[in-house]
């Protein structure tokens, strides 16, 4: 349970101090962002040993390409990119077009990955042909953690509540929370599941989840 881990590691982290006064000054929202930047580290030594290949914490998302718009936005979550593909009526077995990534001296046809935060440059420019949806497969990275009161569920889906002070901060990026797991801590029905994020709405803060 994600809440059951936490209220564990807050309570280790004080006793590893030894002192009651550190202990006190030491927030929870700064350890929490302790325990995020010590994933992070761990997580660049894995993607290192298991190579370009793995799909360890592979996600998708939907980015639409528009004729004569050449840049486009990454998800918040985005790590490592996979490839670039246009399917037929979302068929991952039917493949109307690949786009590969390429580097900066490259004419394309392909994707340019400038930065997490500047985005995908599309070469060359998209045109009426090329426009539509296309699906960016990609290694995320370690995100954000949280826990909070949901705001409302549904049969496959969850609105994120808003997380209470020292409880981590919730990421309002779309698609930030595709392919990380919601653990459900208490709840008159469905107590101690854990189901894997299809898709995240950031307008909305409502997460599809994908069937167990």
């Amino acid at each position: 349970m994600a809440e059951a881990f936490l209220e564990r590691f807050f309570v280790q982290v004080a006793e590893h101090l030894g002192d009651p006064r550190g202990s006190r000054r030491l927030t929870r929202d700064q350890m929490l962002r302790d325990l995020v930047s010590t994933e992070a580290i761990i997580w660049e030594d894995i993607l290192r040993a298991i190579g370009q290949e793995a799909t360890d914490g592979k996600a998708e998302a939907t980015i639409t390409l528009v004729a004569d718009q050449r840049f486009y936005s990454l998800p918040g979550s985005f790590r490592q990119f996979l490839s670039f593909r246009k399917l037929n009526n979302g068929d991952p077995d039917d493949i109307l077009e690949n786009l590969p990534s390429i580097p900066f001296s490259a004419p394309g046809p392909g994707v340019e990955v400038l930065s997490e935060q500047r985005g995908i440059e599309i070469r060359p420019m998209p045109d009426s042909a090329t426009a539509g949806d296309w699906t960016l497969t990609y290694i995320k990275g370690p995100i954000t953690l949280h826990y909070a009161t949901a705001a409302d569920v549904g049969s496959q889906s969850i609105k994120l509540g808003t997380p209470a002070e020292g409880c981590g901060e919730r990421i309002d990026t779309d698609d930030y929370y595709n392919a990380s797991l919601i653990r459900v801590v208490s709840a008159d029905i469905g107590a101690g599941q854990m189901r894997e994020v299809a898709d995240y709405n950031a307008e909305t803060q409502a997460c599809i989840l994908k069937l167990p």
